[in-house]
């Protein structure tokens, strides 16, 4: 009976030891399988990272473009706005100009209209008498 007893505690023993491999095994797996999940969270935690690490890149530079070009058109509306009171003043003097010799030539005109009137009211009178 002993050697029976032997036999069933080697089995029992053998029994017991593929259930602790079968346990460690199924706990291996499990730590394999968490692990990758861990894994795969972090690629896909860092893929959204980056995505909108992009998303905001490309929100500053795109605010960057529309800035420049806002003060492109500010400045260039400045260059407008300063060529038109150059072009406003250089009108207004050469009015200025012209009213000026217009009223030479009309002071011209009235001289000489009087020294004729003149002339001609002496050489009627030089006729009369």
């Amino acid at each position: 009976m002993h050697i029976l007893q032997n036999k069933t505690l080697l089995l029992a023993t053998l029994l017991s030891g593929s259930t602790l491999y079968s346990a460690s095994n199924k706990v291996q797996d499990a730590l394999e399988a968490t692990e990758d999940a861990i894994v795969d969270t972090a690629r896909a935690t860092q893929k959204k990272a980056a995505e909108e690490a992009q998303k905001a890149k490309d929100f500053l530079a795109s605010t960057a473009a529309k800035a420049e070009r806002a003060l492109a058109e500010k400045k260039a509306e400045q260059k407008r706005a300063q060529a038109a009171r150059k072009i406003k003043k250089a009108a207004a003097d050469t009015a200025d100009a012209a009213n000026e010799k217009v009223k030479a030539v009309a002071q011209e005109t009235k001289e000489a209209v009087v020294s004729a009137a003149e002339k001609v009211k002496e050489t009627i009178h030089k006729k009369t008498r």
